[in-house]
């Protein structure tokens, strides 16, 4: 008694079918690229561009009459900057050398 095998022909329609269909999509898509290869979506709407905010004040500048702080000020806002960078320096070293010394070799 002979067997018949229903995979072969079974195998077969199932690629034809696939063939078929899947060149559907692919057109569908082909047709929305550019020439670059991008694609894009056209069924969503983009948003429209709000229109720009423009100042109408001009910008207020301190009344300094065009002149320079003086020499004493400079002078202690740069000694302070040098004392702020000096502790920031002192803190992060006494915090590496307490990680350094804390290791259990």
């Amino acid at each position: 008694m002979k067997k018949t095998y229903f995979i072969w022909p079974l195998f077969i329609v199932i690629c034809v079918f696939g063939l078929l269909f899947s060149q559907a999509p692919h057109a569908f898509a082909e047709q929305e690229k550019t020439e670059t290869g991008i694609s894009f979506n056209q069924s969503v709407e983009p948003d429209k561009p709000k229109p720009p905010i423009y100042e109408t004040k001009p910008p207020v500048y301190p009344a300094t009459d065009g002149a320079l702080p003086h020499l004493g000020q400079m002078m202690t806002s740069f000694i302070l900057l040098l004392l702020g960078v000096t502790c920031l320096i002192v803190f992060l070293g006494v915090i590496s050398l307490r990680k350094v010394y804390s290791i259990h070799v």
